[in-house]
């Protein structure tokens, strides 16, 4: 299985539960305060880790109690955090109020996610092994992001890289779906023929899309 890497933002969210939202120089007494970890990056990786899928997270934090509270929190959602940087920025942070019925206001102050660079991302991308897909967002600079997806489209233009990354991936998996396709139609109640038919067709497809993603020159060069 490659790797997966999200090129994102992470945020400390500092949330606030209130019946009255604060006018102009007023001060209000909320209900709850919930301190968590939040940004679109981090919330991504997370979620893709939670599948199983071995996942890399390019960032900045801050050299700060909330980069190294986060940087054990990725570390529990087992997400690989050597190209997580730290830099003289204090980590981002979302101040988010949230009324009765849900309706939520939210203020971000990125921090060290502005941080980020071109360069420090294409290197990442570079040097991630057995990179398979990149992933990003909106909360980091977004020629970060426009430069690491360059990078990885660059990288897909070689045969070798395109083949283990994406090809080999895609045609197993349409024939899983073709195989899945035929077990499903012949649970119906049709003659014995039919079925053979069925998985002929169906199966038969599948092998020729496999084969045919199988570097045979390389095999027997």
């Amino acid at each position: 299985m490659g790797n997966i890497a999200v090129v994102g933002s992470t945020m400390i969210d500092m949330v606030t539960f209130t019946h009255n939202i604060p006018q102009g120089g007023q001060t209000v007494s909320g209900e709850k305060f919930l301190l968590g970890f939040g940004g679109k990056g981090a919330n991504q990786a997370v979620m893709i880790g939670r599948f199983g899928q071995p996942i890399y997270l390019v960032n900045a934090l801050g050299n700060d109690v909330f980069g190294d509270s986060y940087l054990s929190q990725l570390a529990l959602e087992n997400i690989n955090t050597k190209y997580v940087a730290r830099v003289e920025k204090p980590s981002g942070v979302a101040s988010i109020w949230v009324e009765p019925d849900g309706q939520n206001r939210i203020i971000i102050a990125p921090g060290a996610n502005n941080e980020l660079t071109i360069e420090y991302a294409v290197s990442a991308i570079e040097n991630i092994p057995d990179l398979v897909a990149v992933v990003g967002q909106f909360e980091i600079p977004q020629k970060v992001t426009a430069a690491a997806f360059a990078d990885f489209g660059a990288a897909m233009k070689d045969p070798a890289t395109r083949l283990i990354a994406v090809e080999h991936i895609s045609v197993n998996v349409i024939a899983v779906v073709l195989a899945t396709i035929v077990n499903a139609k012949n649970k119906k109640n049709i003659a014995d023929a039919a079925k053979h038919k069925n998985a002929l067709i169906f199966n038969g497809i599948g092998l020729l899309l496999i084969l045919s993603r199988i570097p045979w020159s390389r095999l027997f060069a």
